[in-house]
């Protein structure tokens, strides 16, 4: 929410979605991150 009002948290969105969808591999799961699920960013291999 803070990355689309254009406030600067110091957190990369994109390795962090990619972080949660590699996490989510790894479970065997579909993440269920609405805005990882938006965002075009793959899978960390």
């Amino acid at each position: 929410m803070l990355n689309g009002l254009g406030i600067e948290t110091g957190i990369d969105l994109q390795q962090m979605i990619a972080t949660g969808h590699w996490i989510s591999a790894q479970l065997g799961r579909r993440s269920g991150s609405k805005v990882a699920l938006a965002s075009p960013c793959q899978a960390v291999k």
